[in-house]
């Protein structure tokens, strides 16, 4: 009997030590367990540390032939404290593009680096080491309210939130005009800006030579439109030391380079004025062109104002296409001229003669370009020929050439001429006063040959 009272109690102590054992493991496996998933949470709720618990029993029960024991119980329970990571911003609240310092502590000893998160944060630093976290942000451009802001530590994933309030509106700029078409000059002004920026900057597609400035937070600027397509387009005002920026669309509006000749039509050697806008404000230099109506061009350009000028050259009559194209950027503009050519004349007068008179010419419709002329012909002798503004004048001898007619022609030294037809008639006899009858023939005959020409000339009329 005391041999097995001996074994039944060295069997208890087995047993209680063993059920001892495990409760401790199954106790700081579960606290490991709730440190982790509170950790998850944060900051929000506002847990600096816990404390989990187990609770074991047993009951053994023995029976033998010679004693009992019976309803014996044990009872083992276990406890473990840890710490939640936690977050603080300094400050907790300002206006858009402050510089916000953050710090936490709790992390993990085993997390190496770490990040910063939320809609209001922009620009994040952030380190961890032994469990502290210390980082920074600047405050983005967003309306004010309050916003979360997460630290989160790596490896171990452990995080932390708080809140942080935009308490003054997003900075803010306005246009004048709202809208405008390209070498434009159009001014800029916000407000909201941090009180710390002492300068600034405007971008954006539409922006040639900009300024700007700021003072108190209060922006000025100006900027010339660029040579761009219709459209709107994001321009940003941005401020320093402090980052803070506003941004707004502005409209640019479709312009097309355009031309003007004048005169729109006009003869040949005639000067024509060309001006154009809309061009380039970029463009530094213009040609125009037009094909063979055109000589002797000039061009010019300034802030998208084009001035030129071409002479008519000798060309057919009809309509040409004149067009200005401004360089660098090389865009364009045509318009249409029409060359008018008058009909060439020349008039003799008298229209006959007999060899030896002088016949005075005239003429028109020849090129304002021509500097010269020369009058031509079987019956033209001793010839002399001026021109100018188109009209020519000039004078023959008419040559001892039979009676008949004759073609006289005047030609420009640009190579226009015209022709027509001279009557010679036979050489007046002298008066003989026993043969009085062969001067009445001698008349007669000039008389006829210049009647004769008269009507033809009329027939052809």
């Amino acid at each position: 009997m005391g041999n097995l009272r001996s074994v039944i109690a060295i069997l208890l102590v087995l047993v209680i030590g063993f059920v001892l054992t495990a409760n401790q493991e199954t106790g700081q496996v579960a606290a490991s367990g709730l440190g982790t998933g509170l950790a998850g949470f944060g900051s929000p709720y506002q847990v600096s540390s816990a404390t989990s618990s187990t609770t074991s029993t047993i009951t053994l029960t023995t029976t033998s032939t010679m004693t009992s024991l019976t309803s014996t119980t044990l009872t083992s329970s276990t406890s473990t404290t840890f710490t939640l990571p936690s977050l603080s911003l300094n400050p907790n609240f300002g206006s858009v593009g402050l510089t916000v310092q953050v710090s936490g502590s709790g992390y993990s000893s085993s997390d190496t680096s770490c990040s910063i998160s939320g809609t209001v944060v922009a620009s994040p630093m952030c380190s961890v080491s032994g469990g502290a976290l210390t980082g920074s942000f600047t405050v983005a451009n967003v309306n004010f309210a309050s916003y979360a802001v997460t630290a989160t530590g790596n490896q171990i994933g452990d995080s932390a939130s708080t809140s942080f309030t935009v308490n003054a509106p997003p900075p803010s700029m306005t246009f004048t005009p709202p809208s405008a078409s390209p070498a434009t000059t159009v001014q800029v002004s916000g407000s909201g800006f941090l009180s710390s920026d002492t300068s600034c900057s405007i971008s954006g597609t539409p922006i040639t030579q900009a300024t700007c400035s700021i003072t108190s937070g209060t922006l000025n600027a100006a900027f010339t439109v660029a040579n761009i397509a219709s459209g709107f387009y994001p321009v940003t005002a941005t401020a320093d030391p402090g980052g803070d920026s506003a941004s707004a669309n502005f409209q640019v509006k479709s312009t097309t380079p355009s031309i003007t000749v004048n005169p729109p039509s006009a003869g040949i050697g005639a000067t024509v004025q060309a001006s154009g806008s809309g061009f380039s404000s970029n463009d530094s230099a213009c040609s125009l062109s037009g094909g063979i109506v055109v000589a002797s061009e000039t061009c010019s350009i300034s802030n998208g104002a084009v001035t030129a000028a071409f002479v008519v050259a000798a060309a057919s009559a009809g309509s040409y296409t004149i067009t200005v194209t401004g360089n660098p950027n090389g865009d364009s503009a045509s318009a249409f001229f029409t060359l008018t050519v008058s009909p060439i004349s020349i008039t003799p007068n008298p229209v006959g003669g007999v060899p030896g008179a002088t016949v005075q010419v005239s003429g028109s419709g020849f090129s304002l370009l021509d500097s010269s002329c020369s009058l031509s012909g079987v019956a033209v002798s001793s010839p002399s020929c001026s021109i100018s503004g188109g009209t020519l004048s000039g004078s023959f001898t008419v040559a001892n050439v039979g009676t008949g007619y004759y073609t006289i022609t005047a030609t420009g030294s640009t190579g226009d001429s015209a022709s027509t037809n001279f009557a010679v008639g036979p050489t007046m006899a002298p008066a003989i006063p026993s043969f009085p009858v062969e001067a009445i023939l001698s008349g007669l005959f000039l008389g006829l040959g210049t009647i004769a020409l008269l009507r033809r000339r009329r027939a052809t009329a």
